[in-house]
């Protein structure tokens, strides 16, 4: 098997120069394959174009397993073929079996650069939201899968209160996107930020609450603004007294937005774990 330019058999003695040092300046797919291995005479073409088609947005290592088996073990190769990318000198993904192209396409995608960053990154620098938003449509215009355009965009979207635009650039993003952490909370904060779409400012709010305690609807529009402002365990108290003093405020809003609050904040965060136990308590 020949070499190319973007693509090179790899042996123990070179492996750290050519996938784990190498890996820092670019992303390294380390293909583990053996001459027996079927399913590895498929596959092998196929990543072989594509890191042609790809053009040195990443490099592929092709590893003999029959004749380096040490560096399989090392590798944790368990079946073949086995496929890995590295990235700053780690494994940071991978795949085992004979993927078609499109599955492999998609997995690349997930991973790699585009060349379509360089302007997400030009548009990040317009502090002015309205510019930064029109930027990044414009992205969207060159490379509709660049989707770390599509989360910043939702993210200005949110800041301008443009609601209604974001179900539109979520829905044209990649399954793995959708499913992420970071869209998770992007949904969630879209509900805080709704509540208080056309409420007064915190300090407003904090007075009219202390003239009037038993104000839901007003505790409630703070609660938002605390959140969207960072302060979290202000938002989550004023939520669980909302539970407390009314559980038909809204459909038992309190208790939906508590929940929205720890699915943010994740299961093992300490404002989750606190709160969670008094919410139960409160139920109860």
């Amino acid at each position: 098997m020949n070499d190319s330019p973007h693509s090179k058999e790899v042996t123990l003695a070179d492996f750290a120069s050519n996938v784990l040092e190498r890996s820092h300046q670019v992303p390294v797919l380390v293909d583990f394959w053996a001459a027996w291995c079927g399913p590895c005479q498929q596959l092998m073409p196929i990543l072989t174009k594509l890191a042609a088609d790809y053009a040195g947005r990443f490099e592929l290592a092709k590893v003999n397993t029959e004749a380096e088996q040490s560096l399989a073990a090392e590798n944790a190769v368990r079946s073949l073929p086995t496929v890995k990318l590295f990235r700053n000198g780690q494994v940071i993904d991978e795949f085992m079996g004979a993927l078609p192209e499109s599955a492999i396409r998609e997995f690349l995608d997930r991973h790699l650069p585009r060349p379509s960053d360089a302007l997400v990154d030009a548009a990040l620098l317009e502090t002015d939201n309205t510019v930064a938003t029109e930027k990044l449509h414009e992205v969207l215009q060159v490379d509709p899968r660049n989707d770390r355009a599509r989360v910043e965009l939702v993210t200005r979207l949110i800041r301008l209160h443009r609601f209604d635009d974001v179900a539109d650039i979520i829905k044209g993003m990649s399954q793995d996107t959708k499913d992420s952490d970071t869209i998770k909370v992007i949904q969630g904060e879209i509900k805080f930020a709704r509540i208080v779409a056309s409420a007064p400012v915190t300090t407003e709010l904090e007075a009219m609450l202390a003239t009037k305690p038993d104000d839901c609807a007003v505790r409630y529009q703070l609660s938002a603004r605390q959140w969207l402002d960072g302060d979290h365990e202000s938002a989550l108290a004023n939520l669980l007294t909302i539970v407390k003093q009314d559980r038909g405020f809204d459909d038992d809003a309190g208790r939906k937005g508590l929940l929205s609050a720890f699915e943010i904040l994740g299961n093992d965060h300490p404002l989750t774990q606190r709160y969670r136990g008094l919410l139960a308590m409160a139920l109860n």
